[in-house]
């Protein structure tokens, strides 16, 4: 069996084929405060005459009320 290493994704490796985001960790710039972060069009993309961006919410725990 042929084995094969993995390394880290980088934006700078990855940029030939497009873009991507981490979704589970987001980084940069946000809207709103803890626990309720927003992260905008971490991810975009265009079809034809359209624009899609994917964007991320992020909630922290909180006790039940």
């Amino acid at each position: 069996m042929r084995k094969v290493k993995a390394k880290k994704l980088t934006l700078k490796d990855y940029a030939q084929y497009g873009q991507f985001a981490d979704l589970l960790h987001p980084e940069g710039f946000t809207l709103g405060e803890k626990p309720v972060l927003f992260y905008r069009d971490m991810l975009t993309v265009y079809s034809g005459d359209m624009v899609n961006g994917s964007s991320v919410v992020y909630c922290d725990k909180r006790k039940m009320v």
